[in-house]
């Protein structure tokens, strides 16, 4: 969440912090979240967890599981960073994420469009998401 959702105005625990972020691995970072107050670490620890491309993997491991147990498909039609996160953050999780889709051949549609990192508000392209969409 403090990846995909960072500063984003509409969740609470994602808009309590304003620093910098990272992605992969804790996506507050130690230093930054000990200087908070006492009330911001509260809102903001719950989404504070390591995170990278082996943790995606095994957050696919209960759907993956279940589709095969019911002998039905996977499919992903809604994922994405805002576009308040810098671009390299958005970049690494894109493709650690497509990646991990792709892995599993689960096909998939980006739901990031207007203001959520493929185009801002103005209709205006991301270059870093048209080249990464461009080689899938």
């Amino acid at each position: 969440m403090h990846v995909t959702h960072y500063r984003a105005p509409f969740a609470k625990e994602c808009a309590a912090y304003g620093g910098p972020a990272q992605y992969p691995g804790l996506p507050i970072p130690q230093t930054e979240f000990d200087r908070l107050p006492a009330e911001t670490q509260r809102l903001v620890a719950k989404w504070n967890k390591h995170y990278d491309a082996g943790v995606m993997a095994g957050d696919f491991l209960w759907p993956l599981a279940t589709a095969a147990r019911t002998k039905l498909p996977l499919y992903c039609g809604e994922f994405g960073v805002i576009r308040n996160a810098p671009p390299e953050i958005r970049d690494a999780w894109h493709r650690d994420f497509i990646g991990t889709l792709e892995a599993h051949g689960i096909p998939w549609a980006v739901w990031n469009y207007k203001g959520w990192g493929f185009f801002d508000r103005d209709g205006v392209e991301d270059p870093v998401l048209h080249e990464l969409l461009s080689k899938t």
